[in-house]
C-alpha cells in the first residue's frame, strides 16, 4: 500500500502599491483594471514579489475579480497563478487560485488549487493562500532552497 500523504504548502502576502483605472456606470455597476505589487513569503522558505494585473468588475451588490499574477522567488523562478474572488464585500473574502505555468522548480506546481482568503486596509491587501501538495512535491521544493 501506498502512503499518499500530502502537505499544505502555504503563502503569505502584502501588498506595496494597488493602482485602478476604470469607470463608474451611471447604473451604480463599477469596471476597473487593477495593479497590485507584493512581496510574499511561504512556509518552505522561499520569499520574493509579485505583480497581479486583472479586472474588478461590480453588479448590483457582487463583486468579482479575475487576476493574473506572476510571482519571482529568491531565485528568479518564476510562477503564474490566475486568481478568482466573487463577493459582495470587497473588504475581506475568499476565493480561488490556480498555477497556470512557472519556471524553474515551480513547474511541478502547474495545475495546483489552492484557496486564498484576503483583506483589505485602505489600499493594502494581506493574503493567505493555502495549497493542498503531495509529500514528494513538498519535500523536492523544500529541498531544493
Amino acid at each position: 500500500m501506498v502512503n499518499a500523504r500530502a502537505e499544505f504548502f502555504i503563502e503569505s502576502t502584502n501588498t506595496g502599491i494597488v493602482k485602478t483605472d476604470g469607470y463608474d456606470l451611471p447604473n451604480g455597476g463599477k469596471f476597473s483594471i487593477l495593479k497590485g505589487t507584493y512581496q510574499w513569503t511561504n512556509n518552505l522558505g522561499y520569499y520574493g514579489t509579485a505583480t497581479c494585473k486583472g479586472l474588478l468588475e461590480k453588479e448590483n451588490d457582487l463583486s468579482s475579480i479575475n487576476f493574473l499574477c506572476e510571482s519571482i522567488d529568491q531565485k528568479g523562478d518564476k510562477q503564474y497563478s490566475i486568481v478568482k474572488r466573487k463577493s459582495a464585500d470587497l473588504q475581506s473574502g475568499s476565493g480561488k487560485t490556480k498555477i497556470i505555468d512557472g519556471t524553474g522548480l515551480n513547474k511541478i506546481l502547474i495545475g495546483t488549487e489552492c484557496n486564498y482568503a484576503v483583506s483589505y486596509l485602505d489600499n493594502a491587501a494581506f493574503t493567505k493562500m493555502k495549497c493542498l501538495i503531495s509529500e514528494e512535491v513538498f519535500k523536492k521544493l523544500k529541498n531544493n532552497l
